[in-house]
């Protein structure tokens, strides 16, 4: 950042009214970013792990294409969601307008999430579950149908936690950005 934007962002921070703890909400934003950059870091080892099983899946099994497919674009979609997030506004703007954009924008993220993100992902397990039944490679005894049963049961019990943590991370977010924005107001 070039020192006019940081002198710039420096008297747009200090400008704030007294009603605003701007050292707080510097924390805030701090912690924010902090912590979209692990969730970043986590998206990229999950997608490192998960898209060259889907490549490898598609170009050595081709009864396996449809699904590998399916599990591609269902990568792609999550991987453009994910990165949609990224642009933070200009570091000109004064430290509460910062982080009501912020919390507005990570407010939208787990608002989509919860339900067009898990949604996606219930696609592509109901895709991986209906290519089991359908491809004639596996045999269909005692054992398939209680390995497939425990994978539905984990794939439900994953896609509730995160459904649950979603909602609980944006009923967290609401709270925070009407209490900042009764603060601005003030």
């Amino acid at each position: 950042m070039s020192e006019l934007t940081d002198d710039a962002a420096r008297r747009a921070w200090q400008g704030q009214r007294s009603a605003i703890d701007s050292a707080g909400i510097a924390r805030t934003v701090e912690r924010r970013i902090s912590e979209r950059r692990r969730q970043t870091r986590v998206f990229l080892a999950c997608a490192a792990i998960i898209v060259p099983g889907w490549v490898a899946a598609f170009v050595v099994f081709p009864d396996l294409r449809p699904l590998s497919a399916i599990g591609l674009i269902v990568a792609a979609v999550l991987g453009w969601h994910a990165t949609r997030r990224q642009h933070t506004p200009s570091a000109v703007v004064s430290c509460a307008a910062f982080q009501l954009a912020v919390l507005r924008r990570e407010r939208d993220f787990h608002r989509s999430m919860s339900t067009w993100g898990l949604v996606a992902l219930l696609a592509g397990q109901v895709a991986i579950v209906a290519t089991l039944l359908m491809i004639e490679r596996f045999e269909k005894n005692a054992f398939f149908a209680g390995s497939l049963t425990v994978f539905i049961v984990t794939v439900i019990a994953i896609l509730a936690r995160a459904f649950r943590r979603f909602r609980k991370t944006l009923s967290e977010l609401e709270q925070e950005l009407s209490a900042l924005s009764k603060r601005v107001e003030a």
